[in-house]
């Protein structure tokens, strides 16, 4: 019975030993995110931290012949980069390419071969327009809300030097928490918008404005960038006169 009562006691302690292990605390989780946005922040100031990921960018002149696609070969260069910093996990890192290869597609689809290439517009990992200096200022953020778990968590932190929310995803691999996704899923970041709903002409972003006029009986496509709806009125009145 002694035996019994032993083993019993044995095996719970066990289990709860495995419990705290599998469990970490919030302020592990903000360590770990504030450590890989150090290491990301001093990877962007390195210049082999570079990738042509996509093709005719930089080609001039432009051509219809010569579209916008992805290059592979430098996605899998940009991956693994990403993974050698050791804190994010195959599921970010598959989201990555699995961002690249819906963003090829939609190259073919529209035809772009101008312009700001579509999902290019802002930074991949950090999902914002511009990085500044307090950007980088990543002392002490505060821990807004968590949800830890034995496999999987979330935290999301306030940085006070530029009042940013950042929400991180993790999972737990091998014993290691490794982050899974950083704010929203990247292939929802992917914004499209053809010129009509029936069309397969070449993309046109969404800060260029795009009007139509009839030229020797024919509709002509005419971009008016950062025009208002009132100077497109005085565009036309004038025209007619």
């Amino acid at each position: 019975m002694k035996k019994v009562f032993l083993l019993s006691i044995l095996f719970t302690l066990n289990m709860y030993s495995v419990k705290s292990q599998a469990v970490c605390s919030p302020n592990e989780l903000k360590q770990i995110a504030v450590s890989f946005l150090k290491w990301y922040f001093q990877k962007l100031e390195e210049t082999d931290f570079d990738f042509d990921i996509v093709k005719n960018w930089d080609t001039l002149p432009k051509s219809p012949k010569k579209i916008y696609r992805i290059n592979f070969n430098e996605v899998d260069k940009y991956i693994k980069a990403l993974k050698s910093s050791g804190f994010l996990s195959d599921t970010y890192l598959r989201s990555v390419l699995k961002y690249h290869k819906i963003q090829d597609s939609i190259f073919v689809k529209y035809q772009q071969y101008e312009d700001i290439p579509i999902g290019c517009g802002s930074d991949l990992v950090l999902q914002r327009m511009e990085i500044d200096e307090n950007d980088k200022k990543l002392e002490n953020p505060l821990i807004i809300n968590h949800e830890i778990n034995d496999r999987i968590s979330t935290i999301e932190l306030k940085f006070t030097n530029n009042l940013r929310l950042m929400k991180f995803y993790f999972e737990k691999c091998e014993n290691k928490w490794l982050i899974s996704q950083i704010n929203e899923p990247l292939d929802t970041k992917l914004e499209y918008h053809p010129i009509d709903a029936d069309s397969t002409q070449k993309y046109k972003p969404r800060p260029v404005r795009i009007a139509f006029r009839i030229v020797n009986g024919k509709k002509e496509m005419i971009i008016l960038k950062n025009k208002s709806k009132t100077e497109l009125k005085k565009k036309k009145k004038n025209e007619a006169h």
